[in-house]
């Protein structure tokens, strides 16, 4: 077993050079949620070795969806 944490590729920071992969250093910005997904992998790493407890940390990019401004398209009707 393992433990799974969810973290965001805001870790590489506002604006990453094309080509960003794991390797790259990550990057605090100063905004709040990007910071935070730094900090919290840390101490997922952290616990990780203390405990000896396998960790994946999956950094998915933007997420599609109804509430995505970038992505979605919203209309308002004109009676």
């Amino acid at each position: 077993s393992k433990f799974i944490y969810l973290s965001s590729v805001a870790v590489y920071g506002l604006t990453p050079p094309d080509g960003t992969d794991e390797s790259y250093e990550l990057q605090l910005s100063g905004d709040p949620y990007a910071d935070s997904k730094i900090l919290s992998e840390q101490e997922v790493l952290s616990s990780s070795r203390e405990h000896d407890l396998p960790v994946v940390i999956l950094r998915p990019a933007i997420v599609y969806g109804p509430a995505s401004k970038i992505w979605s398209i919203t209309s308002s009707s004109t009676s």
